[in-house]
């Protein structure tokens, strides 16, 4: 295209957005007072789906196949005009993979296919090939020209860039990543301000969304901070959407999507990092666009809605001065509690044992309850009771909030017990952002003998 007329086109997308955000203001006005809303105000600007990590092989029966096969469905149905997909196509950069991620998007689209966003993660890279050739081999199957993609869809910018090798954290250097990002976002940030620009990456910018402590990657914080229109997808922790940390503002928006492939959580709590339910947990994101507001739904991979009261609802223009999912929500929330006349008790199904089981009236959280503590206490020699440690579970949220136990079961690993000898328990629940219950429940128990071996 010529200079000048690009420029134009400049020109006339940066008009239409400032048109955009008129409407939304005399929309705003006209709802405080009283004017009702067309149907035509009710449609989005544009449809989004976001999904990541199947992490499929050649097996038309594996479940990261299924799961995607449902998920796109829909997505179909509900008409997106973009997919973006976070990386992990593959378990182990297999072709034949890519090859059927494309005949399964002919066979649920058809001749119509949305736009895509594809990138490599990780796994994409796991197939032997120096990482130059595994980059060829991805963008060579999957039908793109490079495995960094940049496109405008329908007046709004579309990033995807792919980590620049294999490893677990992820590689983005300035003198790749960074130059491949920043003619694209200086320009989006001179012309429309506050205008969402969508990125997706298979890593969490570090210390943004939940599970990016442990898996996440620095230098896309410092590739992204200058940007508050960064709207950021991306995979790879595995970890839950229905956990509000997996949305956060702070110089940028970013957004977790979980995974179609299995859930995973962080360590240091029993049953430990992936649930044994975890396989069947895979979730998506819809995006809607408005001139005033972007909403972000959650679906279980069935297309059922998850937290529908809960939307993540995101004023525009983008701007830091409105972020809502900060670090500050923290402080807002309150701490989970037992109801009235709760009850607990510790149990042996065998004698001797090798395990307790924990029963319990589950704790209420205006949220969810994501975990919780056992502190215990145990009779020295002296008859005095002393510490004797502390037990992190993880409640069943992970298969779903709207499916979590009234009564659940925690099984304690023997080797955190002694034999015959008298505990004192203490058991607080914890919601996401780290509340602790004031009031514990309170239960007592003496251990039979262990079975041998047992220390």
């Amino acid at each position: 295209m010529p200079e000048e007329e690009r420029s134009g086109e400049l020109r006339k997308a940066g008009h239409e957005w400032k048109n955009m955000l008129l409407g939304a203001a005399l929309a705003l006005v006209a709802g405080c007072c009283g004017v009702g809303t067309t149907e035509a105000d009710s449609q989005p600007l544009i449809r989004i789906g976001v999904l990541s990590d199947t992490q499929s092989y050649p097996d038309e029966n594996n479940h990261g196949q299924l799961f995607l096969k449902e998920a796109l469905a829909n997505l179909h149905k509900a008409q997106i005009d973009v997919l973006i997909y976070g990386g992990d196509i593959s378990d182990n950069g297999n072709p034949h993979v890519y090859a059927d991620y494309r005949e399964i998007m002919r066979h649920e689209f058809g001749s119509t296919p949305p736009e895509q966003i594809l990138i490599m993660g990780n796994h994409d890279y796991w197939n032997g090939l120096p990482a130059g050739e595994a980059r060829k081999n991805f963008a060579r199957n999957i039908g793109q020209e490079s495995p960094d993609v940049h496109k405008e869809i329908k007046g709004f910018t579309f990033i995807g860039l792919s980590p620049e090798d294999g490893s677990l954290h992820g590689t983005y250097t300035a003198g790749k990543s960074g130059k491949f990002l920043a003619p694209i976002l200086e320009k989006a940030h001179r012309e429309q301000p506050g205008k969402p620009v969508f990125i997706v990456t298979h890593h969490p910018p570090r210390n943004t969304v939940y599970g990016a402590d442990d898996w996440g990657n620095s230098d896309l914080v410092e590739l992204f901070r200058n940007y508050p229109e960064i709207v950021n997808f991306s995979g790879h922790t595995h970890y839950s959407i229905e956990d509000e940390r997996a949305i956060f503002q702070q110089d940028f928006t970013a957004v977790a999507s979980q995974s179609l492939s299995y859930a995973e959580l962080e360590s240091g709590k029993t049953p430990g990092t992936v649930p044994a339910y975890g396989g069947d947990e895979g979730r998506y994101l819809i995006v809607d666009v408005y001139p005033e507001r972007m909403e972000i739904r959650r679906f279980d991979k069935n297309g059922e809605e998850v937290k529908p009261e809960a939307r993540w609802v995101l004023p525009l223009p983008l701007a830091r001065k409105s972020f809502r999912y900060t670090a500050e929500r923290a402080a807002r929330r309150g701490a989970p509690e037992f109801p009235g006349g709760s009850e607990c008790g510790i149990y042996f199904p065998s004698v001797p044992f090798d395990k307790a089981l924990l029963t319990f009236d589950a704790a209420k959280h205006e949220d969810f309850v994501h975990s919780y503590a056992l502190v215990l206490e145990k009779r020295n020699p002296s008859g005095n009771f002393e510490p004797a440690g502390e037990i992190l579970f993880f409640s069943d949220f992970p298969q779903g909030v709207n499916r979590m136990l009234a009564r659940p079961l925690f099984e304690i690993p023997g080797e955190k017990l002694e034999a015959n000898t008298e505990y004192r328990a203490k058991l607080y629940a914890i919601e996401s952002f780290g509340k602790r219950s004031s009031v514990p429940l309170e239960c007592g128990f003496t251990t039979p003998e262990k079975k041998s071996g047992r220390n």
